[in-house]
């Protein structure tokens, strides 16, 4: 679909290479990414048609933003919502997380790693930016449930939602602030 895209929209850059992470595919991205505004969309999930819409109209219309971040929600391979907690079953979507160009070359890459990089740079954008992050109150992405995910497996998450590698990870990044 991307590459047909492509024809029609000559500004689509595709780019493959395999198992190297996530966190890698979004620096090569960002190496290469031109526009003003910079979010991502992992492969298994599902975005609202109209997510990058509602994001830029928030950063449109409040120059004290930073970055923008929606809801998701998570759901499994047989169609039902999914929770680690019993409420709420939306929450933050850091993989929406949409900031500009200047935030980008004030902040950096992400780092290397296979887990939790995505909400270290939530904290370099919450910690080190001077504007807000704008939260748009809507279920904007459905992520997927699925075994063997890094959400899912032992290695790397648990039922209550964190693993002692994510605390860890956690604890020092609200270290540097």
């Amino acid at each position: 679909v991307l590459q047909q895209l492509r024809g029609t929209y000559p500004s689509i850059k595709l780019f493959f290479f395999f198992f190297s992470g996530t966190y890698i595919a979004r620096n090569v991205g960002l190496m290469y990414a031109s526009g003003d505004y910079i979010t991502f969309h992992d492969a298994d999930d599902w975005a609202h048609p109209q997510r990058v819409c509602e994001h830029m109209q928030v950063h449109k219309s409040n120059s004290n933003c930073s970055a923008t971040l929606s809801l998701m929600a998570r759901i499994t391979p047989d169609g039902y919502f999914y929770s680690k907690q019993i409420y709420p079953v939306d929450r933050n979507c850091m993989v929406s997380l949409m900031f500009s160009r200047t935030t980008f070359e004030k902040l950096g890459f992400f780092k290397q790693g296979r887990i939790g990089n995505d909400s270290e740079y939530f904290e370099r954008v919450k910690n080190f930016c001077e504007g807000e992050i704008c939260t748009i109150d809507k279920v904007l992405t459905i992520c997927a449930q699925r075994p063997n995910s890094l959400t899912t497996t032992p290695e790397t998450s648990n039922e209550i939602g964190k693993n002692q590698k994510r605390m860890h990870q956690m604890k020092r990044w609200r270290r540097f602030r």
